[in-house]
């Protein structure tokens, strides 16, 4: 990979790597930080490897040094961040109220999922990553990713369900 592919891979890349880092360690200054340490690591090893699927590979080193400073930091998962684009424009502050309690409760269920799960989530609705993609990424068989991202989406719908049924 040549000094311009590379400014590419970045240009096309980078805001992807942010919300997933930022998605893992809550913290904008962390996830940059994990952003620049995974383009550096892969221009160091761009040079020496031909690898075959570059972005999945940015994404798994996302996830593992963002895991990293995590852990170190002694923090938290908390929210995955979806809300926005997700609300619907419309002048009725009643119905936009609604709108905004609904996307909360379904980050809080969200948050509430075990991290695999979560981790899924993200990469399925978010990052708008194929099941092959997440696959690689996460190095768990496809199967598997599709089992998680069913009982994620069920948990959360089960809960929006109910509380739904109770007007909370």
């Amino acid at each position: 990979m040549n000094l311009e592919t590379f400014k590419t891979f970045i240009k096309n890349n980078q805001n992807k790597l942010y919300r997933f880092a930022l998605s893992i360690t809550k913290d904008p200054a962390t996830a940059q930080d994990v952003v620049q340490e995974v383009f550096i690591k892969i221009w160091n090893q761009i040079q020496k490897v031909e690898i075959e699927n570059p972005v999945a590979w940015a994404v798994r080193l996302t996830r593992n040094l963002s895991i990293d400073k995590t852990r170190l930091k002694s923090r938290s998962f908390d929210s995955l961040g979806i809300a926005s684009g997700i609300q619907n424009q419309t002048s009725d502050p009643m119905q936009q109220t609604m709108e905004k309690d609904a996307v909360n409760k379904i980050h809080q269920f969200i948050e509430e999922l075990p991290a695999k799960q979560r981790n899924i989530i993200h990469l399925r609705e978010i990052e708008e990553m194929t099941y092959d993609e997440i696959s690689e990424v996460l190095e768990l068989p496809i199967e598997q990713v599709k089992v998680y991202l069913y009982r994620a989406r069920k948990v959360i719908r089960q809960k929006y369900l109910k509380i739904n049924a109770y007007g909370i």
